[in-house]
């Protein structure tokens, strides 16, 4: 990160440290919450669960350029159990830094629109087996 638009990566390490030991864990509250899709989403916090959430996700991206460095999967996990709230619609796992991004996934509504097609196919094709079932039923002779 040192030579990433000067980037002083030896500074950064050093204010994230600061800002972990500044900003307790203890009475941190945070909510991930979806409200009416996957477009539409929030983070709900009280002050010090906000604050922690930032300095979660500098550590996270700090872990997942460490992995990067080392050869691995640029994954780093986002620490926030502590503060996360049992009403949380979602979690989120973890940063993975990558430089530069990778090709975007389709966008969302052609995705869903791929799960819905599926979905209805299935649905179709489990119709159809029991309109099979019951008419190779009825045509069987009764006792």
């Amino acid at each position: 990160m040192d030579d990433d638009a000067g980037m002083d990566e030896a500074r950064v390490r050093a204010l994230v440290a600061e800002l972990d030991a500044a900003v307790p864990r203890e009475g941190a509250a945070v909510r991930f919450e979806l409200h009416g899709g996957l477009d539409e989403t929030a983070v709900v916090a009280n002050p010090r669960g906000a604050l922690r959430l930032g300095v979660e996700l500098l550590r996270a991206s700090l872990r997942g350029m460490d992995e990067a460095a080392a050869g691995r999967t640029p994954f780093g996990a986002l620490e926030v159990e502590y503060a996360l709230d049992d009403a949380s619609d979602f979690v989120v796992d973890g940063v993975v830094v990558r430089d530069p991004l990778p090709e975007p996934r389709a966008p969302r509504k052609e995705r869903g629109g791929r799960f819905i097609g599926a979905l209805l196919a299935v649905l179709a094709g489990a119709i159809v087996l029991v309109l099979a079932l019951a008419w190779a039923m009825s045509r069987l002779p009764r006792p």
